[in-house]
């Protein structure tokens, strides 16, 4: 079982809802930053720095629940990952 939803004494509710009022906030505090920030920057530079923060917090949190397997990419993964991203720009066009 998870280390985050299972304790020794067994389910804690108050770690999920802790984490569904952090959802929360996040998003609260994200649409007056992103209203100030519209007028200097445009959608795609917001959405670099946003994507940017959020790998800066999630690879040590990865790391920390996974550990080093968790960023371990065998060839077949590699091929679609590459195959997939191909995908994704072909569609743009």
């Amino acid at each position: 079982m998870s280390k985050l939803t299972v304790a020794a004494g067994g389910f804690e509710p108050g770690r999920g809802l802790a984490a569904a009022l952090l959802a929360v906030l996040i998003w609260g505090i994200q649409l007056p930053i992103a209203k100030a920030l519209f007028p200097a920057l445009d959608g795609y530079s917001i959405t670099v720095v946003r994507y940017g923060v959020a790998f800066v917090a999630f690879v040590p949190l990865l790391w920390w629940m996974e550990g080093v397997r968790a960023f371990t990419v065998t060839p077949r993964e590699l091929t679609m990952l590459f195959v997939s991203g191909l995908a994704m720009g072909a569609s743009a066009l």
